[in-house]
């Protein structure tokens, strides 16, 4: 039976460990604790100085026990790192399809509604709108990937599909990249441009797309050097009636796209589905390698977090 103790001892622990690297890397947000004591079945991701608790467990627990547990996991971080119980906010993930992960959070901390916190990554800023989002604007499993394509971009052009705030665009940007970023969603293509212009980047070169991905690929006549791909296990267009599934679709989403990559470029393909099987016909007629290894970030112990793969043409 794990106690209060132990789960101070295990903050305090993987703090120290993260500590060097954030530095390093200029990180303010990052994944503090996950599930590592499995009485406390948490995820802890921390954005500046607000700390966000996601609860994992059983929908079975006893609520008593979890009440205590929650006190148990706010009293440890108010005492690790000082900060006022109300920046402790405790959300409830489910397992949901798709897009829906976006939606509004429509009973959750309302006084707070609106509220925006900026986050420093790797000589980036990003808008977090945690408040209001169950996923609040930056996927931190997709930093080393970030990191990847800014480091390539210079003088190249990236096509950026399924792009939801368009951080991967911000990094290629700040590394010298054009780039065109393509999401359904025009809110989320609004909190892109706020990304792009909290870092000081001209629009000059840069393109948002509200479009669907399969659309834009059948109508685009660019090249690219660069394609990130990071689509959604599942969605769906309710207009159209149009259904998408990662397993079932990716090898013709990344055949299109490969149409629209230069004879040199690279592209990368990363997904959240936990099982994830790259088709056949792809690691035929395409270079490609698993990449996921060197993708997981330093703070996540869940090396299934995503799977990643990267694709050339063959000569």
């Amino acid at each position: 039976m794990a106690n209060y103790e132990e789960l101070y001892n295990r903050l305090k622990k993987n703090q120290k460990k993260r500590k060097p690297f954030l530095k390093q890397l200029e990180i303010e947000a990052y994944r503090l604790y996950d599930r590592d004591i499995p009485a406390y079945p948490y995820v802890i991701d921390r954005y500046q100085d607000y700390f966000f608790v996601y609860e994992k467990g059983k929908k079975d627990i006893d609520r008593q026990l979890i009440f205590q547990h929650q006190k148990d996991v706010a009293t440890a971080i108010e005492e690790l790192f000082g900060v006022e119980q109300e920046k402790i906010i405790f959300k409830k993930r489910e397992e949901k399809s798709g897009k829906q992960q976006y939606d509004k959070l429509t009973t959750f901390h309302s006084r707070n509604s609106g509220k925006e916190i900026i986050v420093k990554e790797g000589g980036a800023k990003f808008i977090l709108k945690p408040f209001d989002y169950l996923d609040v604007g930056l996927f931190l499993d997709h930093r080393p990937i970030r990191a990847k394509i800014k480091k390539i971009a210079q003088g190249k052009k990236l096509l950026n599909l399924f792009s939801y705030t368009s951080s991967v665009s911000v990094h290629a940007a700040l590394g010298g990249a054009q780039t065109i970023s393509v999401d359904k969603s025009k809110k989320y293509l609004e909190w892109s441009k706020q990304n792009f212009a909290i870092n000081d980047i001209d629009l000059s070169n840069h393109q948002f797309v509200a479009a669907d991905t399969f659309e834009f690929l059948d109508m685009c006549l660019d090249k690219f050097d660069i394609i990130f791909i990071d689509p959604p296990t599942f969605s769906n267009e309710k207009k159209k009636q149009l259904l998408f599934e990662v397993e079932k679709d990716h090898e013709m989403l990344i055949a299109k796209s490969m149409d629209l990559l230069r004879p040199e470029g690279i592209l990368i393909f990363s997904t959240n589905k936990r099982t994830f099987k790259l088709s056949e016909k792809l690691k035929e007629i395409l270079w490609w390698s698993e990449i996921t290894k060197k993708t997981i970030p330093f703070d996540f112990d869940d090396k299934k977090i995503h799977y990643c793969f990267q694709f050339q043409h063959k000569e």
